[in-house]
């Protein structure tokens, strides 16, 4: 544990990226659980499974046709997110919702579409925030988890 407060906790894990680089899993004191992936590659599925999140806030940089270049840097595609998702949900049994971030503007239309098909296939809820989203974590009940993304402009 990086910081245990009355208020939230956060705790660190090493991702996979080709400078290092962490993932921050922030737990409030409800027992709500976020995940965010900083920048992470291909190989972080199993540290992200560390944790049971809530809520998965993933970097998806580059689209298909660059995947040498995401596994140089250290960055994942749709399909690279897939595997890491399958990881996630091999060990923990569940996926989160997901809120894939950092993408590339460049390439924008065919990450989505590609984070889409990703969704479909999984059949996991992948949404696309932009910045201002504010995403809610929360526990109503012990055993009733409430989670919500939504998008404020």
């Amino acid at each position: 544990i990086l910081w245990n407060s009355a208020r939230e906790c956060f705790s660190p894990l090493r991702v996979t990226h080709s400078v290092p680089a962490l993932a921050y899993a922030i737990t409030s004191p409800n027992g709500g659980t976020l995940l965010y992936s900083g920048d992470s590659g291909a190989g972080s599925g199993s540290a992200w499974a560390a944790t049971k999140p809530d809520v998965l806030v993933v970097e998806v940089t580059f689209p298909e046709a660059l995947i040498d270049s995401a596994l140089k840097f250290g960055h994942l595609t749709p399909e690279l997110l897939a595997g890491e998702l399958n990881t996630f949900r091999d060990v923990q049994g569940y996926l989160p919702k997901i809120a894939a971030v950092h993408i590339n503007p460049y390439y924008e239309n065919e990450i989505v579409a590609g984070v889409a098909e990703i969704a479909r296939r999984l059949s996991v809820d992948i949404s696309l925030p932009h910045e201002g989203a504010i995403i809610t974590v929360g526990v109503e009940r012990e055993a009733n988890r409430r989670t919500s993304i939504d998008v404020i402009r």
